[in-house]
Formats: C-alpha cells, structure tokens, sequence
C-alpha cells in the first residue's frame, strides 16, 4: 500500500495576493485532501448532520511557492485514530518536477458547528484503522513528528 494521492489544481483561495500558494492557504489545501480520504472511507460530511471537519492541531512548513492553477500532488499517510479523530501527515508535490512544496502534520476531527467533538461512524474508523495498518509499513517521512502531538489537553 502506498501513501494516499490526491491531484489538484492550486485553487485561488489557497493563494496570497500575488497568486503563489500562501501559508494561509495551506490548512484548506490539505483539510481537502484530508476530507477526500475521510470520503473514501465512508464519511460524508457534506450530507445532513452539520458535521465539520476542523483540523485542530498541526504543524504546516512551506518550502517552495507555486503559482495558482498549477497542478500539485498531496500523498498522504494515517499517523493515528482515535474515536473522534484522525492525525495526518500530508507532502504536497508540484506534479511536473516531483518537487515538495509543503508538508502538514495534522489532527483532524469531526465536530458539530459549535465546537463539539463527533465520533467517526464504525465503519469509518475500521477502514481508517486498516489504511494506517498498512501505512505503519512505509517509511516515514521527513518532518514527520515536528510540532504535534496526537492527544489535547
């Protein structure tokens, strides 16, 4: 099993004023990718319930800038579950030179609007549990552990 994959193009809101991808579009460049895998699993935030998905501890470095609508590359791994969230680590690659533009260690977790945690259904942790079985496997990667730690306070 490999890292998860999403592409993409670099959409405007994840930009600074002169169109280059921004340290303040980094947490909704990689919360999509977060949100497409919790998809993947089963999880439909977008239907009913009012859930969100808040990434609520993390640890973003950027190295290289990128213009808007060039497409990158997140791969993405499942560091660790708990009942009510997810802890990530993403690397954005720009897809014609392979090189890494940014990386994000993140907990993400389901709540309701007003701040309060939501557990992920069953099947979704089952299936988040599998895919980081397999990805104990691979090496980790750099920056990996740099500025997060799974449980709060």
């Amino acid at each position: 099993m490999s890292h998860l994959r999403l592409e993409e193009y670099l959409r405007p809101e994840w930009a600074d004023h002169a169109g280059q991808l921004s340290m303040r579009g980094l947490p909704g460049l990689f919360l999509s990718a977060a949100e497409a895998i919790l998809g993947d699993c089963g999880l439909d935030i977008h239907r009913g319930g009012g859930s969100l998905l808040r990434a609520r501890q993390a640890a973003y470095r950027l190295r290289r800038l990128e213009k808007v609508g060039e497409p990158v590359r997140v791969e993405s791994m499942v560091i660790e579950v708990e009942r009510d969230a997810v802890r990530f680590f993403h690397v954005l690659y720009r897809v014609r030179v392979g090189n890494r533009l940014a990386t994000a260690d993140e907990v993400v977790r389901q709540e309701t609007p007003h701040g309060d945690p939501v557990d992920f259904p069953d099947e979704v942790r089952r299936e988040l549990e599998a895919i980081k079985a397999r990805h104990d496997e691979l090496a980790r990667p750099e920056g990996l552990g740099q500025g997060v730690c799974f449980s709060q306070p």
